[in-house]
């Protein structure tokens, strides 16, 4: 009995061991103890009559005893992964960080490609599937430079920042920017890290969001712009600005966006006539003027409909009325001399073009004001455009064929 309570309490014992160790020892231990057991005369009846169980209990020893030892080499496998990591030279971690920012800037150019050779696919699923392995990418060049105790070019600190700011973390994209700005050397590192801490403060609704420190570094990146030489000063310092002045049209700030955008064509005029970088960025300058008219002008549709009429001294004595029927605009004008109707169209928008909105109008111009019915024909534009930075007052010119063009002003009723 006392022997049996000893196998028992060996049991209970098996519970308790923290190491895996010995649990491998205590089962060893167990299955020496019971194979004694046998080997006893006196107690052969016992074992006889509890055969079936023993070989059960013997079995599940046995079972247990192996998914410990799995659970273990699985253990000692990770841990051997893990040592190889980190026993990587500065060397291996640097190239490896070189070839991952390789694949990182590969996978747009991957994205549509795939898009374009597989019209079938479906590119939601293909985006977040690239997406996740862009993160992945991510995470691991951060892993990789943690581990290494120098600085890498500004190039690779801009490139990670960059991409955890489309991913929204801009508290992480912060810090790996101010890592490009310490890392950067020459003079045009400095300007390219100044912009990008300019406009990562720039963005609204974001734990970062810092007007003043904005502005602060964009007047920095166009200030270290003069120390660079030849001309990829213009070029450098146009571009500040260029940046600087697209921020600020986006977030409606028009009057500053205008005048970074002279500017910016200031520097780029100093250039030679045949230098590429200037022709195009004269192009892009144009088509930033261009998209806020336009911009402006819908702001002028929103506020359209109702009722309009020339303002005093004018030259013109006219009413217009301005409604949508459907998705076409539609313009109805009276024009008067002597209070009398004199005039008397109507037409549709049919362009938005450059800063200007026109309406084709068609209707009957009175020939006699002493008999009412004696009326000919007309054909006429009406070309508006916004006034100023007021809302409610357009300049109206007046076009009917075969007559003197007309320029006034209108004034919301």
């Amino acid at each position: 009995m006392e022997e049996e309570q000893n196998l028992g309490k060996g049991n209970e014992d098996a519970i308790e061991p923290s190491s895996v160790n010995q649990k491998i020892d205590i089962l060893e231990n167990q299955i020496h103890l019971i194979n004694s057991k046998l080997h006893e005369p006196d107690k052969k009846s016992w074992f006889s009559k509890n055969a079936s169980l023993l070989l059960s209990v013997i079995a599940l020893i046995i079972s247990v005893g192996f998914s410990i030892y799995g659970i273990q080499k699985e253990i000692q496998k990770e841990t051997e992964e893990e040592e190889k990591l980190q026993n990587l030279s500065k060397a291996q971690k640097a190239s490896k960080i070189e070839e991952l920012t390789i694949k990182l800037t590969d996978l747009a150019e991957k994205n549509t490609k795939l898009a374009s050779e597989n019209p079938n696919v479906n590119v939601n699923i293909l985006s977040v599937l690239l997406n996740y392995q862009r993160l992945i990418y991510i995470n691991e060049i951060i892993e990789l430079e943690e581990q290494i105790d120098e600085d890498f070019p500004p190039d690779i600190y801009a490139l990670i920042a960059n991409e955890l700011k489309v991913d929204g973390q801009f508290e992480k994209a912060l810090r790996f920017y101010r890592k490009e700005l310490e890392s950067a050397k020459s003079a045009n590192s400095k300007v390219v890290a100044y912009r990008d801490l300019g406009q990562i403060f720039r963005i609204r609704e974001t734990p970062i969001f810092n007007s003043d420190s904005s502005s602060f570094y964009r007047k920095l990146s166009i200030q270290y712009s003069d120390s660079i030489y030849g001309d990829q000063r213009a070029i450098f310092k146009g571009y500040s600005y260029q940046l600087w002045a697209a921020d600020e049209l986006y977030f409606d700030n028009s009057k500053l966006g205008f005048q970074l955008i002279d500017s910016a064509r200031q520097e780029y005029m100093k250039l030679p006539d045949n230098n590429n970088a200037k022709n195009y960025n004269l192009r892009m300058l144009s088509q930033m003027l261009e998209y806020e008219e336009r911009k402006e002008l819908f702001k002028v549709l929103f506020k359209l409909t109702g009722e309009w009429r020339s303002a005093k001294n004018s030259g013109i004595d006219s009413k217009l009325h301005f409604f949508q029927n459907g998705s076409s605009w539609v313009c109805n004008m009276e024009i008067y001399e002597n209070s009398i109707i004199t005039f008397n169209l109507v037409g549709s928008m049919i362009s938005i073009s450059d800063n200007h909105i026109t309406f084709s109008l068609q209707g009957m111009k009175k020939m006699n004001l002493n008999e009412y019915n004696d009326r000919k024909g007309a054909s006429s534009t009406l070309r508006l455009t916004k006034y100023k930075d007021r809302d409610d007052l357009l300049t109206a010119t007046f076009n009917e064929l075969n007559e003197e063009t007309k320029s006034f002003i209108i004034v919301k009723d």
